[in-house]
């Protein structure tokens, strides 16, 4: 049911359904996939709450192709929530973290399009950071990244 309700884009109810599920799942694999859906579910509605139930399933797997995955998209669809408009460098950040999880799930995909997003050299120039440096995202991530440019 809570595929169905996740196809149908009725998140809510579909979460219900995997959290529900995860509960009782019989084992690690079954909890883990219950989690990694439960996430999904969430992604739209509360970020935070969902990348919990990401880090939870790499708990269970810790190499878990899909949570990563999870997480990155988390942190791709999140340029809305963390622009601040105060330089193109710092606007682009999750861009810099999705990347990193995209590549620890292996989907080159969306690597390559996280890179694509990412500063170039000229808007980095106009920055005090240099490539290389350690960066804090601040909005609701908390998380560093190292600067980097698509060029």
């Amino acid at each position: 049911m809570g595929l169905k309700y996740l196809q149908l884009k009725k998140y809510s109810k579909a979460e219900m359904f995997f959290k529900d599920a995860a509960a009782v799942a019989p084992a690690n694999k079954e909890k883990t996939e219950m989690l990694i859906l439960q996430g999904q579910a969430l992604g739209n509605s509360d970020k935070l709450a969902a990348r919990e139930l990401f880090l939870q399933a790499l708990e269970l797997d810790k190499n878990n192709k899909e949570a990563f995955e999870g997480i990155g998209d988390l942190y791709y669809n999140s340029i809305d929530d963390c622009v601040e408009k105060n330089n193109p460098v710092d606007d682009k950040l999750p861009y810099l973290l999705a990347a990193e999880y995209y590549q620890r799930s292996g989907n080159d995909k969306k690597l390559a399009l996280a890179r694509g997003e990412f500063p170039t050299k000229k808007e980095l120039s106009q920055t005090p950071y240099k490539p290389g440096e350690e960066k804090y995202i601040a909005c609701w991530i908390h998380e560093n990244t190292t600067i980097r440019t698509k060029d």
